[in-house]
């Protein structure tokens, strides 16, 4: 891994700051512009649609003209539509410039994520993968506080103008910093075409791991909706399992990641270790999840299983798509892992959590842990270590 990696991984974190300053804010908007709760999660709707949407067909933009310049671009254009927020008044005019940032996201972020894993050197894929994630995390905790701080000395048109501007700032210096790409490379992949995005879903080792990961995120999504939801019976601090979740990650990602890479056991058995993690997890909750002591040794647990298998999953697609040389478009589509699995996995994991007792709740995703691991036993025979 080479200097340049962790130069990116500088700009990702400016970046998840930016961002994470500004997303829990749209709901405030209901006090400061007059406006509905429905109009403005509308804005954040719309945010994350086009963001996923544009992820999965811009990659292919990063693979003909250049990681870095695809990303500065999409940085610049959700820099810019931050701080048109901040001067905004209108719903009209929130709900463009928020789709405008969100575009500007869905752009950028295939092609930022191509940018640093293609900074390998020696096998070290987990390794880089990791750094990536400690940047976003670091971002996510480090963000809210920093709204948190110009709110009690200014207004909320302030965060806006203030993670505007560090997304500005940081694709200017990430094309003046970063290398470009090789135009040798580049030349290779010399049009753009739609059809490229179908023919990686009749790459059958991709589309299992996308699978995978879909489950994945299913059941991670839980952290996030019926967690602090069961954590209400014992504390109103519900905000504690985001701290827990996001301290594990942010301190022992990298480690891990390194680890992974020293050791180069085969990526099943990094998967196998994660997915277990969460089923020990998920039987934490089942015998002992009623008590507040039980609640949080299972928040603690599961926060291992992201670790060992998003760098994973990570690894494998940069691997593959490098030798094809389409990063981009693969990370693009990778996002669908994501984009679908976690809406998926809130949505539904909300209603059950609802509609039956926590216990029998609990134990349907004890069952889906273990699909996890199954899938991951039987499918990855068909990827290399």
């Amino acid at each position: 891994m080479n200097r340049q990696a962790y130069i990116i991984a500088g700009y990702i974190f400016l970046f998840s700051a930016g961002g994470y300053m500004v997303m829990p804010l749209f709901p405030l908007l209901t006090d400061s512009h007059n406006i509905s709760i429905v109009q403005a999660g509308s804005l954040t709707a719309f945010y994350i649609f086009f963001q996923m949407f544009l992820s999965v067909l811009s990659g292919q933009i990063g693979d003909k003209y250049g990681y870095r310049n695809i990303s500065s671009i999409g940085e610049l254009i959700r820099g810019i539509s931050f701080i048109a927020i901040g001067f905004a008044d209108e719903y009209i005019l929130l709900l463009c410039f928020s789709i405008l940032s969100g575009i500007g996201g869905g752009i950028s972020t295939p092609s930022l994520q191509s940018l640093i894993m293609k900074n390998n050197h020696g096998g070290n894929l987990p390794k880089i993968s990791s750094l990536r994630v400690t940047a976003l995390s670091s971002g996510l905790i480090l963000g809210p506080l920093l709204a948190g701080l110009i709110i009690d000395s200014g207004q909320i048109h302030s965060v806006f103008f203030t993670a505007g501007g560090l997304y500005v700032l940081g694709s200017i210096l990430l094309l003046i910093t970063i290398k470009p790409d090789d135009k040798k490379i580049r030349t290779l992949y010399n049009k753009i075409n739609i059809q490229e995005i179908f023919k990686t879903f009749k790459n059958k080792p991709f589309l299992r791991l996308l699978i995978i990961m879909m489950l994945f995120y299913f059941i991670v999504s839980q952290v996030f909706v019926t967690f602090p939801e069961h954590a209400k019976s014992f504390t109103t601090q519900i905000q504690s399992v985001f701290l827990i979740y996001g301290l594990i990650g942010l301190s022992l990602q990298y480690p891990i990641g390194v680890i992974m890479s020293r050791l180069r056991c085969h990526s099943s058995v990094y998967m196998k270790i994660g997915a277990l993690f969460l089923i020990v997890s998920y039987l934490v909750l089942f015998f002992i999840g009623d008590q507040k002591f039980g609640f949080y040794i299972a928040v603690i647990i599961f926060s291992f299983g992201p670790l060992f298998i998003i760098p994973i999953f990570e690894s494998l697609v940069s691997a593959y798509s490098i030798k094809l040389n389409q990063t981009g478009l693969y990370f693009g589509v990778s996002r669908l892992s994501d984009g679908i699995g976690r809406p998926l996995g809130s949505l539904i994991g909300g209603w059950m959590y609802y509609t039956y007792e926590p216990k029998i709740f609990w134990l349907i995703f004890i069952f889906a842990g273990i699909s996890l691991f199954i899938l991951i036993t039987f499918n990855f025979k068909k990827f290399s270590s």
